[in-house]
């Protein structure tokens, strides 16, 4: 036969005469209810599956074993399957018969040692890649099909069929979204198809990585926040979910970005920026007259904290601010001299603990993280527009003065800044006394609590003032957000 090496020939002759022994030539034999029936050894899976793998098959075993195969497997003749596949030839050899529908019936038929098995012959299905969609539509609507198998399986069909996807979803029984996000899974990095693969990755969170996130180092970021957890603040690992690793790491390239912008602002305007972490003192201006006359003396600098805001700072007090503008300190403020005659020594100055954090409780872990960013800030004298600005709110929120003050009490005792009296009462009424730039402070540090207990008290959904509040903290304060914080501060981010 033209074509044919001898080799070809001579397996082709054994199998017609392991045909011929099995009792027809061709389509094998009828069976009593007048099914098809083939060899095992005549059958060979189909190279291009879309499982790649078939699971445990031992309870299919026994009930072959029991009850026989009752349902006949789909094939296609090896002539029209090596028409469409050519490069199959070796991998089904000298199987007469290429299963489509019915690998692991196959499977189990096999392990439960059977040598026949009924079948229904359709070469017409390895046309065009009819024998992937059939294979697609049944494991599909089984639920047998991992993610990732299907993804491969859709691409295929696209790449090399030109199937759109309108005619996968109509082919397979589908809609075209499931068609698409089984294909987003594709585009994701290696390591997170490992981790879908293994189910270390719910296919839920694998689309949100990739949706939400662009680049591959911030999905493979937030998946190793993910896997790693997050250190608490009672120093605990917690779990992170993916959504809130997905909103850490959405809020650190919008600070990266807030940075680049911020960056590009100081150098149109020829402004040196001040280094947040070094020793170097600067003073914050507060109105655009400062920063006038900062520009005007040649003091005027720039700084940027990590969550990108942008702030005029002079590199000397101005003169007409040099009394009410204290530099940023980078070292805690020296204590207070002792009272001259204290029967007892004065107990410890240590703040009073924000509610128990666990991991049940984030946002308690979050008032938690905050609490000394707060109190870095109370302990920092303010300049007399920010004062005005935080005092003038305070008053506003009378409701909340009596417990705001006692928490600007912890704060402003614990820094050592103020009366050495761990007595609120007391201490209000030293601070009354002596009046001036303390009094100014503790009225500032109270209104900076009245923000912290209004975030306390905040649901879910932050609003604007929760929102300002854990801003300022980052900028004033380099507070670096809990992972549940930055879920709340993606969300308030978001169009409601």
């Amino acid at each position: 036969m033209p074509g044919f090496s001898n080799k070809a020939a001579e397996g082709l002759s054994a199998r017609r005469a392991a045909r011929s022994a099995h009792g027809l030539f061709g389509a094998g034999r009828p069976d009593d209810h007048g099914r098809t029936m083939a060899l095992l050894t005549n059958l060979s899976p189909h190279p291009d599956n879309a499982r790649t793998s078939l699971g445990d098959v031992s309870e299919l075993e026994q009930s072959i074993r029991a009850q026989g195969v009752l349902q006949e497997l789909v094939v296609t003749t090896s002539e029209a399957h090596l028409a469409a596949w050519p490069a199959h030839r070796d991998a089904i050899g000298e199987a007469e018969y290429v299963v489509i529908c019915g690998h692991r019936r196959l499977a189990a038929a096999v392990r439960a040692g059977l040598t026949e098995i009924p079948i229904r012959i359709r070469p017409e299905l390895s046309d065009n890649g009819r024998d992937l969609e059939v294979m697609l539509s049944e494991n599909g609507q089984r639920n047998d099909l991992s993610a990732l198998d299907e993804a491969r399986s859709f691409a295929r069909l696209q790449e090399e069929f030109g199937r759109t996807q309108e005619q996968i979803c109509a082919a397979v029984g589908c809609s075209q979204s499931h068609v698409s996000k089984r294909l987003a899974l594709l585009r994701l990095p290696g390591p997170l198809q490992a981790a879908l693969q293994s189910d270390e990755l719910t296919v839920r969170d694998a689309i949100a990585l990739e949706s939400k996130l662009k680049t591959d180092d911030d999905r493979l970021a937030a998946w190793t926040m993910v896997a790693n957890g997050a250190l608490g603040a009672d120093d605990a690992v917690r779990p992170v979910s993916v959504s809130e690793a997905i909103a850490v790491r959405r809020e650190q390239g919008a600070a990266a970005g807030r940075v680049a912008a911020a960056r590009k602002r100081a150098q149109k305007e020829g402004l040196s920026l001040v280094d947040v972490s070094g020793d170097g003192q600067h003073w914050r201006l507060e109105d655009d007259d400062a920063v006038a006359q900062a520009r005007a003396a040649g003091t005027l600098a720039a700084l940027i904290d990590a969550a990108g805001t942008f702030c005029y700072v002079s590199t000397q007090p101005l003169p007409a601010e040099a009394a009410a503008a204290a530099p940023a300190p980078r070292t805690p403020p020296p204590a207070a001299p002792a009272a001259k005659a204290a029967p007892t020594a004065a107990p410890a100055r240590t703040s009073a603990p924000a509610p128990r954090p666990t991991a049940e409780n984030p946002a308690a872990e979050a008032a938690k993280a905050r609490e000394d960013a707060c109190r870095r800030i109370a302990a920092r004298k303010p300049t007399a527009a920010e004062a005005l600005r935080r005092i003038s709110r305070c008053v506003v929120l009378q409701g909340a003065t009596k417990t705001a003050s006692l928490l600007a009490h912890q704060w402003l005792y614990a820094s050592r800044v103020g009366p050495e009296d761990a007595n609120p009462d007391r201490y209000f009424d030293a601070v009354v006394q002596a009046g001036g730039d303390l009094q100014v402070q503790l009225a500032h540090a109270a209104a900076l609590a009245a923000d912290e207990l209004a975030a306390r008290a905040a649901g879910d959904r932050w609003g604007p003032d929760t929102l300002a509040h854990v801003r300022r903290l980052m900028t004033e304060a380099d507070y670096s957000p809990t992972p549940w914080e930055a879920a709340r501060l993606q969300d308030a981010a978001q169009p409601a």
